[in-house]
């Protein structure tokens, strides 16, 4: 994991950043003459601030840059977004966060990659849970961040936001848990997102990832896209012998070597100045006894957050990964169309001695015959719990 977004060149794409980030951005002026001075572009504005900023290691007072934090220049001379006292022939680059960095007349030979700073990035818009703004200003919640680029660069309708679940997901994110570091007991908020997009990004994208970093799921039902934290949701229906097709139904397990033992997280410290990669490893000591290591497939990987966090996820995506090894297929009559991938919903069955939760995991319209529809199911275990982080292991701490 190295610099977030691209380090400073020509010709790179200006990140879409939300949360802090250590950034070298792409260079747009290099000026090697006397008096030495670099303009470098960030990302798309409104940004926060600057936090810090780095050359060659060293920390740049803030007298030797001037931050800019990418707004509508009001004109030439507009104190925040005009043109630059570094830079007098330069633009006002309206809508970009930039920096312009005075150089000490040693530096004969400027090395633009050099240049790096950490930076609160983009301004977000807040809503209450019937969709009215509320204020905008910078944040790490991100539900907050998802709704900004649904609503701004996705060009979603409001309309289209189930407001109320939004803003209890935005609560949940934001609702302060305790966690034992090893050198301290601190408040922290459940869930942060510090997240560039650095390409192209769909809001499907979008919606995957931050729902993916705050143990939670989101729906589109066609009408309404719902958000919903993992652990809070209760059963939608109860499939039962009046709606289940007689005969569909299929009670298996899966190949328990599918299941993963041992999933690795990568991440950034938030704690660390410069935002230091880390990683963190969840393992199934249980499961690695029974059938040895198996690694999670694919890439985990969610921006910066605290060692708590990561710690978290990573148990909470390996539960996930694995999850139990029962599997119910079973089609039901039109009446049960409504259930989505990713509800709850109570099987009771002759073919079990007792009611269980179940998990949906995927659902499919048969082509043929009335408007019937096919289910798989899991057995519900609950796979997230805020307690699951422990201190940072003095050989972990940048």
């Amino acid at each position: 994991m190295g610099i977030d977004v691209l380090t400073a060149g020509e010709g790179g794409v200006l990140a879409v950043a939300y949360g802090e980030h250590v950034i070298a951005g792409n260079l747009i002026v290099n000026r090697t003459s006397e008096p030495r001075a670099m303009l470098v572009a960030l990302g798309e504005g409104v940004w926060d601030a600057a936090v810090k900023v780095w050359y060659r290691g060293g920390e740049l007072p803030t007298t030797d840059f001037n931050f800019h934090p990418g707004a509508q220049a009001a004109s030439l001379s507009d104190p925040v977004q005009g043109i630059d006292p570094l830079f007098p022939g330069a633009l006002t680059y309206s809508h970009t966060a930039y920096i312009a960095v005075r150089l000490p007349s040693s530096e004969e030979d400027p090395d633009p990659s050099q240049l790096i700073g950490r930076y609160r990035t983009r301004l977000v818009d807040d809503f209450d849970m019937n969709g009215s703004p509320v204020g905008t200003g910078y944040s790490s919640n991100p539900a907050r961040q998802l709704i900004d680029m649904m609503i701004n660069d996705g060009k979603i309708s409001p309309s289209r936001i189930n407001w109320a679940s939004w803003y209890n997901w935005k609560i949940y994110c934001d609702s302060v848990i305790e966690w034992n570091d090893g050198k301290s007991v601190r408040q922290i908020k459940r869930f942060e997102a510090h997240v560039p997009f650095t390409g192209p990004s769909t809001v499907v994208d979008a919606l995957n990832m931050y729902t993916d970093l705050t143990a939670s799921y989101w729906q589109d039902d066609g009408a309404t896209i719902s958000f919903f934290p993992i652990e809070s949701r209760s059963s939608v229906a109860t499939l039962d012998e009046s709606n289940i097709v007689s005969g569909s139904l299929n009670h298996f397990r899966v190949d328990a070597r599918q299941q993963p033992t041992r999933l690795k997280l990568q991440f950034r410290d938030l704690d660390s100045e410069f935002l230091a990669p880390a990683t963190w490893t969840a393992k199934d000591e249980e499961g690695i006894e029974q059938r040895g290591v198996i690694d999670a497939p694919g890439s985990y990987s969610f921006g910066a957050m605290y060692y708590s966090q990561a710690q978290r996820l990573a148990k909470y995506w390996l539960r996930r990964a694995g999850g139990s090894a029962e599997r119910i297929e079973c089609a039901s009559t039109g009446q049960m169309v409504h259930i989505l991938p990713g509800d709850l919903v109570t099987l009771n069955h002759s073919a079990f001695t007792a009611s269980l939760t179940c998990h949906v995991m995927e659902t499919e319209d048969e082509a043929a015959g009335a408007d019937n529809r096919r289910f798989l199911l899991a057995p519900w275990e609950s796979i997230y719990f805020d307690q699951d982080h422990e201190v940072i292991p003095a050989s972990l701490t940048v």
